[in-house]
């Protein structure tokens, strides 16, 4: 960080950039995230898989919870 600070620790981009940057660098590119922010609610899990497999989307930007 900036600050120089110890206690704050620097973990990557995260999947929200990395779609942002999908979305830029591809712009014919539909993409979709699979994180802890997008699978909160009961059945999300099965919803964003269904739109991919549907190809309603055709990038899966995720964590390791994707593996």
């Amino acid at each position: 960080p900036n600050c120089q600070s110890k206690r704050i620790k620097y973990f990557g981009i995260g999947t929200q950039r990395v779609e942002a940057e999908v979305e830029r660098l591809f712009p014919q590119a539909r993409p979709i995230r699979w994180d802890r922010d997008t699978t909160g609610r009961k059945g999300a899990h099965e919803a964003i898989l269904e739109r991919f497999i549907s190809r309603q989307t055709n990038v899966m930007v995720g964590t390791q919870m994707v593996a």
